[in-house]
């Protein structure tokens, strides 16, 4: 299914990867006493203020 994009699929598995990192960087921020800078860093997000702004959504 796939295979049949101009891509291949590449940024199927790109938004894929990104809803899973916004995840994984909620659930940091829940289960953890990171904060949100020291998250974006981690993930490496970006800036934390456009990273928080994809968390609320």
């Amino acid at each position: 299914m796939l295979a049949n994009c101009p891509d291949g699929g590449k940024l199927f598995l790109n938004a894929i990867m990104f809803i899973s990192e916004l995840a994984l960087a909620a659930r940091l921020q829940r289960e953890t006493t990171l904060t949100l800078p020291e998250i974006a860093a981690r993930l490496q997000m970006g800036s934390w203020k456009s990273f928080r702004a994809k968390l609320d959504r």
